[in-house]
């Protein structure tokens, strides 16, 4: 089973998520195999939370009305200051971008840690590996690049919902297995765009939904 965040802007989050429910039927239909089916062709959660494993998603500004979610049944209560739905005039995200800075550091500097001077080395093995690739350690500046990588991914859900519909980075599956996804920068401008195109008014809730 799986978990992922889902970014949902409108007044009835609830309303929004809900034609995307597996445990409703649909009207018969006939599949691509040939079967008949009841199965809800939208389906793209069983259950839901708001905040849940991602509570405290975002930083708000002083003064903002906001709402916190419940965590995750292995998660921590959000921090202080944070939270999982407000209007989108209310985001901190220089706040939010700060964090993640200070974060995304100190997760690099562990690393180089660990691995010691093997990109020194220059061993193939290393310079293809996964380590090497995800925190730019071919790079010049290693540690800038892939802060400003972390950074360009802030507040960017797996999925957003909205009344015109659900868009997503890829087709979640059990396991966190994802089929069709897109590369990290073209899901951050396909959301960017959506979240961009949001009015200020608008009420943003970050759920955790399960399939």
């Amino acid at each position: 089973m799986s978990h992922f965040t889902t970014l949902v802007i409108g007044e009835d989050p609830e309303a929004i998520l809900a034609p995307y429910n597996e445990n409703i039927d649909v009207d018969p239909y006939v599949t691509s195999d040939g079967d008949t089916s009841t199965y809800n062709p939208k389906s793209k959660w069983d259950w839901y939370s708001l905040g849940g494993r991602w509570t405290g998603f975002y930083i708000p500004k002083v003064g903002a009305t906001v709402e916190t979610g419940t965590p995750g049944v292995m998660t921590a209560e959000a921090k202080q200051g944070t939270a999982d739905r407000l209007r989108k005039r209310d985001i901190d995200w220089d706040a939010m971008r700060r964090d993640v800075e200070i974060e995304a550091t100190a997760t690099h500097n562990r690393i180089t840690e660990i691995i010691g001077d093997a990109r020194l080395h220059n061993a193939k093995e290393f310079v293809m590996s996964d380590v090497a690739q995800i925190f730019y350690l071919n790079d010049p500046d290693p540690l800038a690049s892939y802060v400003a990588d972390r950074v360009l991914g802030v507040g960017v859900p797996f999925a957003i919902a909205t009344a015109d519909g659900w868009t997503e980075n890829g087709s979640m599956g059990w396991f966190g297995m994802v089929r069709d996804e897109k590369s990290p920068d073209d899901w951050r401008v396909q959301a960017r765009a959506i979240m961009d195109a949001a009015a200020d008014d608008d009420l943003f809730s970050l759920y955790d939904l399960h399939i």
